[in-house]
C-alpha cells in the first residue's frame, strides 16, 4: 500500500508556487529524455514519425512486435555483430545470432549460426551468387558488389539486415521481426557504460595471437581464467573476438559462439538491473552512430520492459558435432559445398529441413527436461555418426542424453518405454519430434533403461534431407 504525506505548502514571493516550479522542471526534463531518445532512434533506424511510441503504447498494431508480447506471442530477432570502422571487412558480420522472446515462457533463445556456413545469397532474384553466410549484410550495403541489380527490399539503410533475415531464415526457418547489428566499438562503449559485466567462462582462455589495432598482436597475449569475473568494455569485446586461444575447446568458432552468448546474456540482465535504469541515457550515447536496426521505438520499449522480467536465456548452437560438416580442401583435399581453396560448413541436410525443425523445438517444454528422463539414441552400425551429433544438437535443449548405443536395422523409428510409463512428457515429445510410436520396450534388448530412441530408416531419410 502507498503511503502519502501530507506537506504544508510554503508561500513564495513568485507568482509560480513551489508545484508550478517542479512541475516546469519536471517537464523540462521529460521533454529532454523524449528528444534524447528521439535522436536516438533516428540515428539508428532512419526516422520515425514521432507519434508513433504513443500510439503503440496506447494501441500497438496488430502483428506488431509490442502486440505480439502484449498478446503472448513469440517475437523472433536477428542480432549481427561486425567489425566496423575498427575492422578491415567492417560489414562482415562475424556473430550471428536468432533471439526468440517467448512470453509464454518466459525465456530468450539465443541461437548462435556460424559464420561459415556456405548457401546461395540471392540478393537479385535471379542470381547463383554463392558465399559465406557472413557476407549477406554486405551484399545488402553495396560493400561486396554481386552481379545484376538488387531488389529494393535489399538496397538503402535496411538493405543489409533484411538480406540477412533472408539468409538465415533460409537456414534456421525462423521468420524474423526485426534485426539489429553492432560494431566493436560500440559493444565495447555498451559494457563500460554499464560498469563491466560479470560473465563466467566453462575454463580458461589463453590467447597469444589476439590482434592489436595496429596489425599486430597484444603483448603478451589475452588471458582470463576459468569461472565468474567481472569484465570492462575491452576485455568483453576479447572474450568475444578471441579465435586463437591456446585451449582447443576455446579457439573454434563455436567456443566463440558459445562466449558471445554469455556476454549477451549478461549485457542484458545489468542492462535491465536497477542500476542499468539510471544508465539509459548514456547507453544511448554508446549506441547512437554505431549501430543499425529496423526496430521503431514502440519495438524497443516493449523489448525492453518485457526483459525487464528477467527471462530465462536458453542456448543453442549450429556446430561441426551436429548439423553441419566442416570442409577445409586446402588441408584435407575434401570438396564440400563450397570452392576448393575455403574452410567452409556445409548442412548434412541440404534441405535444412533438420535444422528447421530443431530451432522449431529448441524452446522445449520446461516440463520435459524437468522428467529428468534417461535418453538413448541407438541406429545402425552404417549409420552411427548420426546418433551421436543428434546427441549433441538434442542435449542441448536439457534432455539426459546418455552415450549412443548401436542396434539392429529398422525401417521405423521407434521410441521404446523401459520404465513403465514413468516419463511421459518425455516420451510424448521424443514421439512428435522423430514422428514414431512408443512401445514398451522388448526384453530381447538386454540391459536397456529409459527411453531408447531406435532410429530408423525413415529418420536417416529426414537427417540426410531424402525424405
Amino acid at each position: 500500500m502507498e503511503i502519502r504525506v501530507r506537506r504544508r505548502r510554503r508561500r513564495t514571493r513568485s507568482g509560480l508556487g513551489a508545484y508550478a516550479v517542479a512541475a516546469i522542471i519536471g517537464g523540462a526534463l521529460i521533454l529532454f529524455l523524449a528528444l534524447r531518445t528521439l535522436v536516438f532512434i533516428d540515428s539508428t533506424t532512419g526516422g520515425l514519425n514521432p507519434f508513433s511510441f504513443l500510439q503503440t503504447e496506447v494501441a500497438p498494431a496488430q502483428g506488431s512486435i509490442a502486440w505480439k508480447l502484449r498478446n503472448h506471442q513469440p517475437v523472433n530477432l536477428l542480432l549481427l555483430g561486425r567489425g566496423g570502422a575498427e575492422n578491415d571487412s567492417p560489414d562482415l558480420t562475424d556473430t550471428i545470432l536468432v533471439a526468440t522472446l517467448d512470453p509464454v515462457s518466459n525465456r530468450v533463445l539465443l541461437g548462435s549460426v556460424p559464420r561459415d556456413i556456405w548457401l546461395p545469397i540471392d540478393a537479385t532474384g535471379s542470381s547463383r551468387y554463392e558465399n559465406k553466410i557472413n557476407v549477406a549484410y554486405a551484399i545488402g550495403t553495396g560493400a561486396e558488389k554481386v552481379t545484376g541489380t538488387r531488389l529494393p527490399e535489399y538496397t538503402g539503410t535496411d538493405g543489409g539486415g533484411h538480406l540477412s533475415e533472408a539468409v538465415v531464415s533460409q537456414v534456421t526457418g525462423v521468420r524474423f521481426d526485426g534485426y539489429a547489428t553492432i560494431d566493436f566499438r560500440a559493444f565495447r562503449k555498451v559494457v563500460d557504460t554499464l560498469g563491466g559485466v560479470d560473465v563466467c567462462l566453462d575454463g580458461p582462455l589463453d590467447d597469444n595471437q589476439y590482434p592489436d589495432y595496429h596489425d599486430g598482436y597484444v603483448p603478451g597475449g589475452i588471458h582470463f581464467k576459468a569461472g565468474c569475473q567481472h569484465v570492462n568494455g575491452e576485455q568483453a569485446l576479447q572474450l568475444a573476438r578471441s579465435r586463437h586461444a591456446t585451449e582447443p575447446a576455446q579457439a573454434t568458432d563455436f567456443g566463440r559462439a558459445h562466449r558471445q552468448q554469455l556476454l549477451l546474456d549478461a549485457i542484458r540482465k545489468k542492462a535491465t538491473s536497477a542500476g542499468g535504469l539510471t544508465k539509459m541515457l548514456p547507453l544511448m550515447s554508446a549506441l547512437q552512430g554505431d549501430t543499425r536496426t529496423d526496430l521503431k521505438l514502440g519495438d524497443l520499449t516493449a523489448i525492453y520492459q518485457w526483459s525487464r522480467g528477467n527471462p530465462k536465456t536458453v542456448h543453442a548452437s549450429l556446430t561441426n558435432v551436429n548439423f553441419l560438416s566442416e570442409y577445409w580442401t586446402a588441408v584435407w583435399g575434401l570438396r564440400g559445398c563450397g570452392p576448393p581453396d575455403a574452410y567452409v560448413l556445409c548442412p548434412i541436410d541440404p534441405t535444412w529441413g533438420t535444422v528447421h525443425q530443431f530451432f522449431a523445438s529448441a524452446l522445449i517444454d520446461p516440463r520435459v527436461p524437468a522428467e529428468k528422463a534417461p535418453v538413448t539414441l541407438a541406429t545402425a552400425a552404417p549409420d552411427a555418426e548420426m546418433a551421436p551429433r543428434l546427441k549433441d544438437a538434442l542435449g542441448q535443449l536439457g534432455l539426459q542424453l546418455q552415450e549412443p548405443v548401436a542396434y539392429r536395422y529398422s525401417a521405423k523409428t521407434v521410441v521404446y518405454d523401459y520404465t513403465g510409463g514413468r516419463y511421459p512428457l518425455t516420451a510424448r515429445w521424443l514421439a512428435g519430434y522423430f514422428k514414431a510410436e512408443v512401445v514398451p520396450g522388448p526384453a530381447s534388448a538386454g540391459s536397456q533403461e529409459g527411453l531408447v530412441v531406435a532410429l530408423g530408416y525413415d529418420y536417416l531419410q529426414r537427417w540426410t534431407g531424402r525424405g
